[in-house]
């Protein structure tokens, strides 16, 4: 196997063009300014994977109405999306500390030391000063074995180690918290992508998830979600970890006004940021049923 050739912007301009991609709303000049400053081509062509390819004929497998200009939109509007869904993440995992230290608060049988000697003895958990620049005190201190206590917990730990001390709690004493561990699951599948920059939406095609039975079951109870739809959608792992993040969003968020603040962004993302090039998509199946469920998620979740 040999590696293939570091390609100029040029040639990759080049490139895409003999693949199908049009450059009629935005040049190949204008192109190449683009891939040499704002983003670089294997992020961008991704985007690519939303759209079918011709079957027969001269054009074989060459892309079938696909500009570059949809695909700049698309990748901009990911951004967009990745940024958002960071903020409600982070306000997802302060509202899930709440939620675990409120309830060791008002259980009787849990003193708040118990449960994290059972995760550190359960995970193998290090307290390791090192590697924690911003609370190396508190780490150092429980570094020695001194026990240490939830509330003092959650200030150290990863959003990782946090969704597996939500589902031991959850297993040690069943039925008393919020929401179901599988959604925390959820909230850091997504959590993850937009800190590490990922692509959401880049191939909306993509049938691999095995929908949760929760969150297949939420979505049966939308109006107007036909089950064609419902089922296509949730083998996408954005569109079905979306739904678990807005629901989590809505039950677990007590703040109206930072509920309202967000809600706000997200419905101008959607109904005014996506829309604004509606016309671009007009001939694709895909990201128009993508965004019809997405709507009517938020409709029926963001009360």
């Amino acid at each position: 196997m040999t590696n293939g050739p570091i390609l100029s912007s040029k040639k990759l301009i080049q490139h895409m063009g003999k693949k199908g991609i049009k450059f009629n709303i935005i040049s190949e000049i204008e192109a190449q300014h683009f891939l040499e400053e704002h983003n670089y081509y294997f992020k961008l062509s991704s985007y690519r994977k939303n759209y079918v390819k011709y079957q027969f004929g001269e054009n074989t497998g060459t892309y079938i109405d696909l500009e570059f200009a949809y695909l700049k939109d698309l990748s901009t509007i990911d951004m967009h999306l990745r940024y958002l869904l960071l903020e409600l993440s982070l306000d997802l995992e302060h509202a899930i500390k709440l939620a675990l230290i409120k309830d060791v608060e008002l259980n009787p049988i849990e003193d708040g030391y118990h449960i994290i000697s059972e995760f550190i003895n359960n995970n193998g958990y290090i307290f390791n000063p090192s590697r924690a620049n911003y609370c190396e005190d508190l780490v150092t201190k429980h570094s020695g074995g001194v026990p240490c206590p939830i509330w003092a917990f959650c200030e150290i730990i990863s959003f990782g180690d946090l969704t597996r001390l939500y589902k031991l709690y959850d297993n040690l004493y069943p039925k008393r918290l919020p929401v179901k561990p599988l959604f925390i699951y959820a909230i850091k599948n997504i959590r993850n992508a937009v800190a590490h920059n990922n692509c959401l939406i880049n191939n909306l095609k993509s049938k691999t998830k095995v929908p949760n039975n929760e969150i297949f079951n939420i979505v049966a109870n939308i109006p107007n979600i036909s089950t064609n739809l419902r089922q296509n959608k949730l083998k996408h792992y954005f569109l079905h970890d979306f739904v678990g993040l807005l629901y989590c969003y809505s039950a677990l968020v007590k703040s109206e006004g930072l509920k309202k603040y967000q809600y706000k962004k997200l419905k101008a993302l959607f109904y005014k940021r996506m829309l604004e090039n509606k016309q671009f998509y007009k001939n694709n199946d895909t990201l128009k049923s993508s965004f019809k469920f997405c709507h009517l998620v938020i409709k029926a979740l963001l009360k």
